[in-house]
């Protein structure tokens, strides 16, 4: 199974263009994006497979990316 990477953005642009860049990378991956902390966090709990790393915009309407990453630190399952 590929490695996972999340994508958390709220401009789909910036999605695309993340994709593109990793895509150059030559590494076998998987991309999930989501556009909001909340639904980063929703994805978190429920997925089968973690991913190895979560790109994670600072600026998004709602709940902002520092927020996101402290309740992500805070989960005892995705902490690291």
């Amino acid at each position: 199974m590929p490695s996972l990477i999340l994508i958390v953005d709220d401009r789909p642009e910036d999605v695309v263009l993340t994709e593109m860049a990793l895509s150059m990378l030559g590494f076998e991956f998987q991309t999930e994006s989501v556009s909001t902390g909340e639904q980063a966090l929703d994805f978190l709990k429920t997925a089968e497979q973690l991913p190895c790393v979560i790109l994670l915009d600072l600026k998004m309407p709602g709940m902002g990316g520092i927020e996101t990453l402290r309740r992500i630190r805070a989960d005892e399952r995705l902490k690291n």
